[in-house]
């Protein structure tokens, strides 16, 4: 399986930040909508806990911006989440989101408001197009992209609301759930978190928790 992450985007590391190999079973799922930071957050954690780090984007999409096959899709994310340990992240709603929600040990869900989303996947798109920046299979945002209707920052804000509302329906009954509701704490958590604060979480009933500082 092929797995082409964007420039910068996390790698599969040997051991945890500390230096310390970290235990198998540990599957940690990162959702929330465009522009809360979930890749970042994943990027960071499955440094911390050297474990091998996927963002769905870089299943789906093929070169030239077009997207893979269903099945070839399904695939490789049925592929990904079988491995023992991993940290993925996704915005995406569907039955591939599905398939990591039945595996993941833990789920952590970045709550942030649209307004604050939408700006950030502004922001990111206009630094990328200047920039020229990479993303997955080579593919780059361009000015034409950025002022069509089906720009990132229009995705951004159209998908936000089902995006959210899938996820509060997808709660009941999935593994434990990390709440974080603001970037502040977000940060705190991506700087403070561990393998014991997310295995601690595994003890704990199926719920809402906001770990670290408060939003």
């Amino acid at each position: 399986m092929t797995d082409t992450p964007p420039a910068g985007s996390p790698h599969t590391t040997a051991r945890t930040a500390t230096g310390t190999a970290p235990r198998a079973g540990l599957r940690v799922a990162v959702v929330g909508p465009m522009g809360s930071g979930k890749t970042t957050l994943a990027t960071r954690l499955a440094h911390r806990l050297g474990l091998p780090h996927h963002s769905l984007d870089s299943f789906y999409w093929g070169p030239g911006w077009v997207p893979a096959p269903t099945a070839a899709y399904h695939r490789q994310v049925r592929d990904a989440v079988r491995r023992t340990s991993w940290v993925m992240d996704t915005a995406s709603v569907g039955a591939a989101q599905e398939l990591l929600w039945d595996r993941a040990t833990v789920v952590i869900w970045l709550d942030l408001p649209r307004w604050l989303c939408a700006r950030r996947v502004l922001t990111r798109s206009v630094r990328r197009v200047v920039r020229g920046t990479p993303l997955w299979q080579s593919n780059r945002e361009t000015w034409r992209m950025l002022l069509s209707r089906e720009s990132a920052p229009c995705l951004a804000l159209r998908r936000h609301r089902p995006v959210q509302e899938a996820v509060r329906r997808r709660i009941a009954g999935t593994p434990p759930v990390i709440r974080l509701r603001s970037p502040r704490a977000i940060d705190a958590f991506a700087r403070e978190a561990d393998e014991s604060t997310l295995r601690n979480a595994l003890t704990r009933p199926h719920g809402w928790r906001t770990p670290c500082s408060p939003s």
